[in-house]
């Protein structure tokens, strides 16, 4: 297949033809470009989202070499990111070369993008059989079937790869983990992420997921050290920092899970609205009914629509809690009230009408 990775569009000889290019258009000049070479720079403007900029290079793709197969396969890589399936066939029943990896593995993608999941199966087979055990292209394969969501395809592909492997290939063993993650299988998820990292022990990403796999299986001490691992590879994984700082919040350490909830907040504005609520809810816990109250409330003031039900609800809850504590009944009524607008089976916010009448 063409060299279009994204190593190779940030490589100095991919970066230098696309100058020439630009350079040609911006200046109104004449040049000379492979076939292959212009396809890659068609690829490289849809990853960039530049629209324009692709249509101008089909256009001069087309001129240039108007039945050229790699002209051809950008064009369809273009139609199927427009989500123009149809016109995409069209191109694609241009294509006949039945020994052609790309034009097979281009035909698999028309087939998937109609949910033919048979007939790209069929296609993709045929590909890889033209590839000389190409294990890049089953890459591509299991990301384009992931987006799908095609899981037992993606199972199919991984035990080619693991078969056809002649050693080990570090983002095949991060497939598989995820697979299993996504279908809750958390002991054969911690399994595989484990057998990657033996591999490759510096990935922040699959400690990340490690952390996560133990965080949803309540073994939050393990999770803690998994965030601290990728920490430690990563000094502004904020998304780390944020999940140590709920381990410690499982395990009721409320005053770390505050310290470390504060230290992000200085941090970054990434979470701002939910780490001023996990403010609010450690000060809770730690009895600081004043201070909860001034993190909640800020809170609430930002909350939209972006954030989810349950965060509404949990604001509400505390809110209310804290006005019990006060002895303010009305205005715990009147925020229990609003989270059972929102969902009023809710058992906790229930139990609270009860509470307040007993005040």
């Amino acid at each position: 297949m063409r060299d279009n990775t994204a190593d190779y569009y940030e490589s100095s000889e991919f970066q230098q033809i696309l100058q020439k290019f630009e350079d040609m258009i911006d200046n109104g000049g004449t040049l000379y470009l492979d076939a292959s070479d212009i396809a890659d720079i068609v690829d490289y403007y849809v990853l960039s989202s530049e629209q324009e900029k692709v249509e101008t290079a089909l256009e001069y793709g087309m001129r240039l070499h108007p039945n050229d197969t790699d002209i051809i396969i950008a064009n369809i890589n273009n139609l199927l990111s427009q989500g123009n399936k149809k016109m995409a066939r069209q191109f694609a029943e241009m294509l006949e070369d039945p020994t052609n990896q790309e034009v097979l593995y281009i035909k698999g993608l028309v087939e998937l993008a109609d949910n033919n999941i048979q007939e790209a199966k069929f296609y993709f087979d045929q590909s890889f059989n033209n590839s000389n055990n190409d294990l890049s292209l089953i890459e591509d394969i299991i990301l384009e079937l992931t987006n799908k969501n095609y899981d037992d395809e993606v199972q199919y592909w991984l035990d080619i790869a693991f078969e056809k492997m002649t050693k080990p290939i570090p983002i095949f063993y991060e497939y598989q983990a995820d697979l299993y993650y996504r279908a809750n299988q958390y002991d054969k998820a911690i399994e595989w992420y484990n057998k990657q990292l033996d591999i490759f022990p510096y990935n922040s990403y699959t400690w990340e997921q490690l952390g996560k796999t133990y965080f949803l299986s309540e073994d939050y001490i393990k999770a803690r050290e998994c965030y601290e691992y990728a920490i430690a590879i990563s000094v502004d994984n904020y998304d780390a920092m944020l999940m140590k700082a709920d381990c410690y919040l499982n395990i009721h350490d409320y005053k770390t899970a505050l310290e470390l909830y504060k230290e992000l907040l200085n941090k970054t504005k990434e979470f701002n609205n939910i780490l001023t609520y996990c403010c609010g809810k450690c000060n809770y816990h730690l009895h600081n009914y004043d201070l909860a109250m001034d993190y909640l409330t800020k809170t609430e003031e930002n909350l939209d629509k972006d954030d989810s039900k349950r965060l509404y609800i949990e604001v509400y809850n505390l809110i209310a809690r804290i006005h019990i504590v006060n002895h303010n009944e009305d205005e715990a009524l009147k925020y229990i009230y609003k989270g059972l607008a929102i969902d009023s089976d809710n058992t906790e916010l229930n139990l609270l009408i009860n509470m307040t009448k007993q005040l």
